[in-house]
């Protein structure tokens, strides 16, 4: 982890969560995300940049919650 929470390319971060709380996460880039939930199940996915990601956990359903920094160009060019 990076200085006053500053996170650099390829870093990553596990977020809690208040059961019940809604959590919201903004990033000024686009960022993976990796959701493990107490049966199993794993969902993934991107949050693009500068964009509103809501969750609001109850009992039980999230075991883990990461988020994957990743690289951007340095270039104009489509990030995928």
């Amino acid at each position: 982890m990076g200085k006053d929470n500053i996170y650099g390319p390829g870093e990553s971060f596990s977020r809690g969560m208040e059961i019940g709380k809604t959590t919201i996460f903004r990033q000024n880039r686009p960022v993976k995300f990796r959701l493990e939930m107490v049966n199993g199940s794993v969902v993934e996915g991107i949050i693009p940049a500068n964009s509103e990601f809501k969750i609001t956990p109850q009992d039980g359903d999230i075991k883990k919650f990461d988020i994957i920094i990743e690289d951007t160009p340095k270039s104009p060019q489509a990030i995928e």
